[in-house]
């Protein structure tokens, strides 16, 4: 097959895809092998067998990032808004383009205005869908969810980790918005059945090579560094690799289906994430100027868990022992949900049972809580933390919440 031409491009066959080929067949011996219809596998005997090569990808970083929302400035807004949420989600060509407007989900969540909480609204995707150009023969009908007017097929995702939500910047919300506004103002009013990205006359689906063409276009004229469509996809996970962002969390949010898949592909962020786990070293284990950090860290540790337990000794109590933002939060993971001021009465009585039913000792703590003076509360307070040993409250959602609704009316 390394001596084979790719139809298309006159280029010999990519070593990806002649190894992709080999692990086909190799696969389907092994069932053969397993029915016992053969006795061994022939493809573990090919010579110089294909492997798997994983380059380094070319990606922007940051200050490129930058430079390339400023460029894009004064480019059409279709274009505009392709670019950016592709370099803020990290999402493939496809995946962009197969995007409805019903994928567009608005989430609460609490801030305070003024003193007061209120819910703050939040953007998120639902990735569901992809556009691709494809002949008959390369695609299997099952996958079919849609065929488009213009050559193009709207298909499942590869696998089921690709099918996914994930948490978008307000500014990507705010450009789509305008690009809504702006297919209304050219005629087109938008359900939300319809593609989010179409062609100028909004009769037919955006060709994702259209996407591509546009894409190299926009590079030459700004003198960028020439990187592809799909290198922004490299360009935002690196990034978030690069600030400290859980290796399976980047896994997730780009529908990888094992963390391994990102590691394998994202080799030029090892070194920087091993440099973050030397400055934890440093930060905790170096004995000599880092003393004064380690002390910091050690500090910052013993607040949480005091910020932990004054939430909870305040939820039992009906005293406010520490800041009303620890209180809400804590109050939100218990319920699964944003709490505003309005809500917070119900709340609290309701975590307040769970939270007794979960530990009966906490009613003896309550009481005497309510018993003691200010001088007596923050001794009593400093000596619980010191007893601790690091322990918090799991405050996991409560699983049943009319359950504990139930018993403040009894």
């Amino acid at each position: 097959m390394r001596k084979s031409i790719n139809p298309k491009t006159g280029e010999p066959l990519t070593e990806t895809y002649i190894t992709h080929v080999h692990k086909l067949i190799k696969s389907m011996y092994n069932y053969a092998k397993k029915k016992k219809w053969i006795l061994s596998n022939p493809a573990d005997y090919v010579l110089d067998a294909p492997t798997y090569n994983s380059q380094e990808r070319e990606y922007y970083g940051y200050e490129e990032m930058l430079t390339t929302f400023d460029l894009l400035e004064p480019c059409n807004l279709r274009f505009r808004c392709a670019i950016y949420l592709l370099f803020n989600t990290g999402l493939r060509r496809g995946e962009l383009i197969g995007l409805k407007w019903k994928d567009l989900k608005i989430i609460s969540k609490p801030v305070f205005v003024k003193g007061i909480r209120e819910v703050k609204k939040k953007f998120h995707l639902a990735v569901r869908r992809e556009i691709i150009r494809v002949t008959d023969e390369n695609i299997n009908e099952e996958d079919i969810i849609e065929k488009l007017s213009n050559g193009l097929v709207c298909k499942k995702l590869k696998t089921d980790k690709s099918k996914r939500d994930i948490s978008v910047i307000m500014d990507c919300y705010d450009l789509l918005m305008k690009y809504k506004e702006e297919q209304i103002k050219n005629g087109f009013n938008p359900t939300d059945e319809d593609y989010i990205f179409k062609t100028l006359d909004a009769e037919k689906v955006w060709d994702p090579n259209y996407l591509t063409k546009e894409w190299n276009k926009f590079v030459s004229q700004n003198k960028l560094r020439k990187i592809t469509i799909h290198d922004i996809r490299h360009s935002h996970a690196t990034y978030l690799l690069s600030i400290g962002v859980p290796l399976q969390d980047v896994a997730r949010r780009l529908g990888h289906s094992e963390p391994a898949t990102t590691l394998k592909i994202y080799t030029h962020s090892s070194m920087v994430q091993d440099e973050k786990i030397t400055d934890y070293l440093e930060l905790t284990l170096s004995i000599s100027e880092n003393k004064s950090e380690y002390a910091k860290f050690i500090t910052n540790k013993e607040k949480d868990i005091k910020d932990n337990l004054l939430s909870v000794y305040s939820i039992i109590t009906g005293i406010n022992l520490t800041d009303m933002d620890k209180i809400y939060s804590a109050l939100d993971q218990l319920m699964g949900e944003p709490i505003d001021t309005l809500s917070l009465p119900k709340a609290v009585s309701v975590a307040r049972n769970y939270l007794f039913e979960l530990d009966p000792k906490l009613k003896d703590i309550a009481s005497f809580i309510e018993s003691l003076n200010k001088e007596q509360l923050d001794a009593f307070i400093d000596t619980i933390i010191s007893a601790s040993n690091g322990a918090y409250f799991d405050l996991k959602p409560i699983d049943d919440i009319e359950l504990y609704q139930e018993k403040i009316m009894v």
